[in-house]
């Protein structure tokens, strides 16, 4: 009779006869699928229906971008009344005659001692948007004497510092402030992860049954939140319906044309730190709780950020260096998330107040099939988890930030 191991020894329940069990390897886990880490650490809510939407009131533009200056206009660097174009509608409604403007797009010394301060300009009047533009005074209160700042150019940012109003106002004088609410939607994602298995294989006695079905169970769910995560990540264009394939938008989509480096294929500190400022740009504090998140090799950079000119206290008997969170220079802190399911392409900064993964359909489970309650007929066992979830971003193009064309090396 061949002696087995007690510690080993398992009952098949179905069978009612003693098997050898074999231990899973659980290191082979990480090999199938690497656990994602942006599923957990975004916030989790709920929708009632499988197209949400949420809408959104974004702080008023600080900037009015030159789109033209004309012949004579404000390039003109004479300290007269002189007139320039505007920018688009929304930003020239915020226009105000007494407001004082510098330009944020580019050094403007006034007068003939360098760098004493950039020009101020004070706008006189306010014409219509698409014809008149507006009206400013040149070199306002200049401390200095001389010919003038450096010229304005087309593209320019005139940034808005205050508007000092007269005594006596009238409200009707005004512009209205009130920024329009927007409104921004996305579709829930429907994931399904089945097994099956036959007879024959559920009545095998390499693993008591149920605790194959488990292990291949929790084995599929990794795989399942890895679809998750990359959904978050790169969703596509949230086209879904009852008809077709429904599907929903993730971060990259959603980021479009707002805080995005286009151009830097090198991860470096200077770059997080200009995707940071630009957030603030648009209102972001560094009092919210931001989070990096890019591919292992993105973190991996990270680490090596300053490491000739920056020493770490380490343990005795342990050798290693890693950076677990980045400092802007204006303050941000955000945590370095590795996610496997990143590309090395990208890598994205999220404001995670304003980023949730709403679950529409709660992921449930049925089993139908051989050895349940619910047979068929079938000489098979099957099981079938499914599941419908969506994520919401607010302010996507002025809270968050992402870069798209890291180098891959």
């Amino acid at each position: 009779m061949t002696y087995v191991d007690p510690s080993i020894l398992t009952t098949y329940e179905a069978a009612g006869t003693a098997t050898v069990g074999r231990d899973v390897d659980q290191n082979l886990w990480d090999m199938m699928c690497a656990e994602n880490l942006i599923f957990n650490m975004v916030s989790k809510g709920t929708t009632s229906q499988p197209k949400f939407e949420w809408e959104y009131s974004q702080t008023n533009n600080k900037y009015i971008t030159l789109t033209s200056i004309g012949t004579s206009g404000i390039e003109d660097s004479s300290g007269s009344t002189t007139k320039a174009a505007g920018a688009d509608a929304t930003e020239h409604a915020l226009l105000q005659a007494g407001m004082i403007l510098k330009n944020a797009s580019r050094a403007t010394p006034i007068g003939t001692t360098t760098g004493i301060m950039d020009e101020l300009m004070i706008v006189t009047a306010v014409g219509n948007a698409y014809t008149d533009g507006f009206d400013v005074t040149r070199d306002y209160a200049a401390i200095a004497s001389g010919t003038g700042s450096t010229a304005h150019t087309a593209g320019d940012k005139l940034e808005i510092l205050y508007t000092p109003l007269s005594e006596g106002s009238l409200a009707s004088a005004s512009p209205n402030k009130y920024k329009k609410v927007g409104e921004a939607s996305n579709n829930v994602v429907t994931f399904d992860m089945k097994l099956e298995c036959s007879g024959d294989q559920f009545a095998r006695g390499m693993l008591i049954a149920k605790d194959n079905l488990q292990t291949q169970y929790e084995n599929r769910m990794l795989e399942l939140r890895n679809q998750i995560a990359s959904m978050i990540l790169y969703g596509v264009d949230a086209t879904g319906s009852d008809s077709v394939l429904r599907n929903g938008s993730g971060l990259a989509h959603f980021m479009s044309g707002g805080n995005v480096d286009y151009t830097s294929t090198v991860l470096t500190p200077t770059v997080l730190n200009d995707i940071f400022a630009a957030i603030m740009d648009d209102g972001g504090s560094p009092s919210d709780s931001y989070a990096i998140v890019g591919s292992p090799y993105s973190a991996q950079v990270i680490s090596a950020f300053g490491e000739d000119k920056v020493r770490l206290t380490q343990e005795n008997l342990r050798y290693g260096r890693q950076v677990k969170e980045f400092v802007s220079d204006l303050g941000f802190v955000a945590p370095i998330v590795a996610e496997p399911m990143c590309s090395k392409s990208n890598l994205f900064v999220i404001n995670r107040r304003k980023a949730q993964l709403l679950t529409f359909r709660p992921f449930t489970k049925w089993e139908w099939g051989a050895y349940t309650s619910n047979p068929n007929g079938d000489d098979a066992y099957h099981q079938r988890t499914l599941g419908s979830m969506g994520l919401k971003l607010v302010d996507p193009t002025t809270a968050h930030g992402m870069c798209v064309k890291l180098a891959w090396s």
